[in-house]
């Protein structure tokens, strides 16, 4: 036998071949199906795992009862059901699966229960956005991998028609089965926003490499074999190496992450570059002061490191007094400190001895000065701010004194603590709160331990550095879980704003191109059917299908209503209505409709259509409101449209420009109701509607404003834009002064 006779084709005619065909086409879908069942449940184990940890991290750190209620319910719920939830899930998915098989009923569009309408409007409304905008990023980013399996259960299936729509493994239909799966649970808006998003971290992040597992099996046997690379490219889930025994592959570290030298200057070691800029600079810069000359027969005496870091602490802890409260960094006592150290040491020639200090001594507490120069002119640090780092002076000067690879190192203790600092000083907004659970007390906390713990033992350093950064590894990532959260609701709330306005649109431009139209017409588009364009607008969209003939359904409906004059007009009524009835009926069961009122409806209705098919021509006794009158108070409501604003009222051009050319993760600072002054950060920008969504640093909401009102705020001097540095504060500093030194060195070079 050929080795072509040993391929099963997945196409044939033949009779003879046709439960050949069948029975190997099972044999894939079952071992596709093993291969779904195993990693499914390695992914959902590493998620409970995670959501168990995070839960916990959550409720013992919420402020309020209700959230640390919730989440200790939602913690406790997951560990008494989470077998059961793990196993509906996975079930849910499989059988979706197995129906996908069965022909075509089995592959229908994937999609859940459809929720109350009063309910999508608040929680449920939160839910579908989260799990959707999950779907849809996982659907960009594993968009060639399900491409290709779509192509491939295609070509099985023996050219059926299979999209993100009925593919059973879809992103879409994952996160759909995962919200069933925890539905019956006991839990809160707060705890399900946080699985959602565990959720697609934890296994949709991670479902690309189940899609490559079942492209190469398929390719394997012979189902459109080269459709994909036999590389792999998705990274693999911790808890799939876990079950599977594979040891975790270190991370790469680039040179800066690991410690190793980390300047951004070509030549190497950065204090070496600026010490020799800085010997230029004494030598031939305007301002040089050389050291005077010694006498002859005068000993020099050059000052010992440690001498140095013990004047350098004597100084520190009566600074520490002087400038404890003092938040204006113009009267903090920088350039006295080389005065008070100089008497200090008593430098200079004294009778037969001469003092001094070391050249690199020199050049180290000449680049401190320097870097703490940057730091008071860095615009993004507020004033108080600056004065509580400018403490940290004198520590940074005995460190650069007895350790230079402070200069090179970014993994070094005391660079990563200003750094951190500096990005704390950041985010902090002056509401006079000075006390010592604000924001700006944490920060005064970990300035006065370096003051008072740190003398010259780096180990004091490195404890104080990594508390630091614990604590702003838990701050950041509560800051992301509200940011996220409240990103979503605002999202949530524009779906829904536009999603009315197009439904009254296209409701109210229809009503108001006929005269007299019947009251059950409106009452059933206006109370009823507005809800099933609602839904069918958030779910599937305004370009859809099932959009087109939502609204197709109002066209008919008004048509159906209309006295008919003529015989063929009546015949087409008679055999149209009960179309036009199972099509209401099917649109109102599918959004819950009260089966009472809408029996009630129906009756209306069919009452109008006797009198249209009987064609009377005069008007029906009662009077009937016309498509112009008021809407019923509980129909979809128009947002309010904003007053025209006169032309002068306008802010000009190059505020309105400023206004638009924020990007989200930009930071504006502006006043507050108590004339303090408040940072706020872009987290999200409308594309579909004139809102910019503010929130603090904690993530919660602070405003949602327009481009208009932001060009208000320019306009006024009342906010100005401070855009976050990816490039931590030392590192720029040292760029910069090596860039400040290096022009000052051109002359001399040139000389």
């Amino acid at each position: 036998m050929t080795s072509e006779e040993k391929i099963v084709p997945f196409r044939t005619t033949g009779d003879g071949r046709r439960q050949t065909m069948r029975q190997e086409r099972l044999r894939l879908v079952n071992a596709c199906r093993e291969e779904i069942s195993r990693v499914l449940f390695q992914l959902s184990d590493g998620f409970f795992e995670k959501a168990d940890d995070i839960l916990f991290e959550l409720a013992e750190k919420s402020s309020s009862s209700p959230e640390h209620y919730d989440y200790f319910i939602a913690l406790r719920e997951l560990r008494l059901h989470r077998e059961r939830v793990q196993q509906r899930w996975r079930q849910m998915v499989l059988e979706q699966f197995g129906k996908f098989w069965q022909g075509e009923a089995g592959r229908g569009q994937v999609r859940s229960d459809v929720p109350n309408m009063e309910l999508l409007e608040e929680e449920e409304l939160e839910e579908y956005v989260a799990t959707t905008e999950t779907a849809g990023r996982a659907e960009k980013r594993f968009e060639k991998d399900l491409f290709a399996l779509e192509r491939r259960f295609s070509e099985l299936l023996d050219g059926a028609e299979v999209n993100k729509k009925n593919n059973p493994l879809s992103p879409l239909a994952l996160c759909e089965h995962f919200r069933e799966a925890i539905r019956p649970l006991d839990l809160g808006i707060h705890s399900k926003l946080v699985l959602y998003k565990r959720f697609e971290k934890d296994v949709i992040l991670y479902i690309g490499g189940l899609y490559e597992e079942l492209n190469s099996r398929l390719d394997h046997a012979g189902v459109l074999p080269g459709l994909t690379p036999k590389v792999r490219s998705h990274p693999v889930s911790p808890a799939v190496r876990k079950a599977e025994g594979v040891p975790e592959q270190p991370q790469a570290r680039g040179t800066a992450e690991a410690g190793e030298e980390s300047t951004a200057y070509a030549g190497g070691d950065a204090f070496t570059l600026m010490q020799r800029l800085l010997h230029q600079r004494r030598r031939f810069g305007a301002d040089a002061q050389p050291q005077s000359p010694v006498s002859a027969g005068v000993q020099v005496y050059v000052v010992g490191a440690k001498e140095l870091v013990s004047a350098l602490s004597e100084l520190q802890r009566s600074h520490l007094a002087a400038t404890a409260f003092d938040e204006d960094p113009q009267r903090l006592p920088r350039e006295q400190i080389k005065t008070d150290l100089a008497q200090a040491l008593r430098l200079g020639q004294e009778g037969k001895v001469n003092r001094r200090l070391a050249e690199e001594q020199i050049d180290a507490l000449d680049v401190v000065s320097m870097l703490f120069d940057f730091l008071v002119e860095d615009r993004g640090l507020s004033d108080p701010m600056k004065a509580l780092l400018l403490r940290l002076q004198i520590p940074m000067a005995k460190i650069a004194i007895v350790d230079h690879s402070v200069f090179r190192n970014k993994a070094h203790p005391a660079r990563r603590l200003l750094n951190n600092l500096s990005d704390m000083a950041f985010r902090w907004s002056d509401d006079g709160d000075r006390s010592a659970n604000s924001w700006y007390g944490r920060i005064e906390s970990y300035v006065n331990r370096v003051l008072m713990e740190f003398e010259n033992e780096p180990a004091v350093l490195n404890q104080i550095s990594q508390e630091l950064s614990a604590f702003l590894e838990k701050e950041a990532h509560d800051a992301e879980l509200a940011e996220e959260r409240t990103r979503q609701v605002s999202k949530g709330r524009e779906q829904l704003r536009v999603a009315r306005r197009r439904v009254e649109q296209e409701i109210e431009s229809r009503l108001a191109l006929r005269d007299n139209v019947p009251e059950i017409a409106q009452r059933l588009l206006r109370e009823a059917w507005r809800d099933v364009l609602l839904l069918t607008y958030l779910r599937q969209g305004p370009e859809s299908g099932a959009w087109r003939h939502a609204v197709s359904v109002v066209d008919r409906l008004l048509w159906s209503v209309e006295i008919k004059t003529s015989t063929l007009a009546r015949g087409e009524l008679l055999t149209g209505i009960p179309e036009l009835l199972a099509k209401l009926r099917e649109g109102l069961e599918g959004i819950a409709y009260d089966p009472h009122a809408m029996s009630k409806l129906f009756k209306d209705l069919q009452a109008r259509h006797i009198i249209c098919l009987r064609a009377l021509q005069a008007r029906p006794p009662e009077a009937e409101p016309v498509a112009g009158d008021p809407a019923p108070a509980d129909a979809v409501q128009q947002e309010p449209e904003q007053p025209p604003v006169p032309k002068a009222a306008l802010p000009p051009d190059v505020f309105l420009r400023r206004a638009a050319e924020l990007k989200e993760g930009d930071w504006l600072e502006t006043l507050g109701d108590d004339a303090g002054k408040v940072r706020a950060k872009l987290a999200w920008k409308s594309d579909a509607s004139d809102v910019y969504l503010f929130v603090n640093r904690k993530g919660l909401k602070l405003a949602e404003l327009s481009t208009r009102e932001i060009a208000a705020l320019f306009q006024s001097g009342s906010a100005e834009v401070l855009h976050e540095e990816e490039v931590p504060l030392v590192e720029r500093a040292l760029a910069s002064m090596m860039q400040m030194l290096s022009s000052e060195d051109a002359p001399s070079r040139g000389a």
